[in-house]
């Protein structure tokens, strides 16, 4: 969105000559469209961000599996990795460019793609600096760092543990040891942030309180937010532009200034859950995150529910009686 500030791009230019120029960076002799078909050239940049592009998710159980066998390797993956995965999926678009909008990883390669081809300095994927994106004056992440390459367990001091039911190689307890693999699994810059939940939180704050990080009409633009109506997250998560309004009580759907809402964006990756976002009626910002996903559910629907309960209670005095875990 900076670069949409600057004019650099604009919301609905076509993505496909940006990541055409990246793919060839990271040295793949292929386009999007050769990839994902003719359908990939009406692709914009709004349907990336807005979840509305109908490109399909590479987060599904056989890449998931593949990519943790070789992540025991500790072998790098690039983002043409994750792109091809998503390619793969047959069909390779759930609907057409701006008739759905499905949560998909992919479209936050395919950004990170159209910001390395913006970015001439950058020779490689993993020399994309990622802080330097985020512009103005001081670091608003000063203690976080955006994982290329390299052992998870060097920037992180929790460890995540990975388990899900079809997964190979399970260990004793069922699950993978993610700090020991090369942080390239996370997908680059649709899931690498390794930070504390208090500069997240404070991230967040200035995102969308002080509103200091982009403009005023940039983040209305952003909190323009529909329903996602296919595949994961269906009905109790809207999205903008890169912002995700979530319903962490499961008896309810995602409404604006319901008890139990957030705008900010939830976690899910190899290891790792979190939540994060603004809850309004607070008027406070808050950040959450566990070290395993067995259970996908549990930050949303349990730990953060419950937070805002509390939060209610205690700041407020409230009994907002949120059904939480079930």
């Amino acid at each position: 969105m900076r670069a949409v500030e600057a004019g650099r791009v604009g919301l609905d230019d076509a993505a496909a000559p940006l990541v055409d120029k990246a793919l060839r960076r990271v040295g793949a002799n292929t386009t999007l469209a050769a990839l994902f078909g003719p359908r990939a050239r009406l692709v914009t940049l709004r349907q990336l961000l807005h979840m509305s592009s109908g490109i399909a998710d590479f987060d599904y159980p056989a890449f998931d599996d593949a990519l943790l066998q070789a992540g025991v390797a500790k072998r790098v993956h690039t983002p043409l990795e994750f792109v091809l995965g998503a390619a793969a999926v047959k069909p390779p678009f759930i609907c057409e460019p701006g008739s759905c909008v499905s949560y998909s990883s992919t479209n936050y390669v395919l950004l990170g793609l159209v910001l390395l081809a913006l970015d001439d300095s950058a020779q490689a994927w993993y020399e994309l600096d990622q802080k330097a994106l985020l512009g103005g004056g001081a670091d608003p992440l000063p203690r976080s760092s955006f994982l290329t390459t390299g052992p998870i367990s060097d920037s992180t001091t929790l460890f995540g543990k990975h388990g899900k039911p079809s997964l190979w190689p399970l260990g004793r307890r069922g699950q993978v040891d993610i700090g020991a693999q090369d942080a390239s699994i996370l997908g680059w810059v649709c899931g690498n942030l390794a930070s504390t939940t208090g500069e997240v939180a404070q991230f967040f704050w200035e995102l969308l309180v002080e509103r200091s990080i982009l403009r005023h009409d940039t983040i209305e633009a952003m909190a323009e937010l529909e329903p996602l109506g296919l595949g994961w997250g269906r009905g109790h998560i809207a999205y903008g532009l890169g912002l995700m309004l979530k319903q962490t009580s499961w008896a309810r759907g995602a409404r604006y200034g319901e008890w139990g809402t957030y705008l900010g964006h939830g976690g899910n990756t190899y290891g790792f859950l979190s939540e994060q976002g603004l809850i309004p009626q607070l008027n406070a910002t808050f950040s959450v995150v566990a070290n395993s996903n067995a259970d996908d559910l549990f930050v949303a629907g349990v730990l953060t529910c419950q937070i805002i309960a509390v939060a209610a209670e205690e700041v407020l005095g409230h009994n907002i009686r949120l059904p939480c875990g079930g």
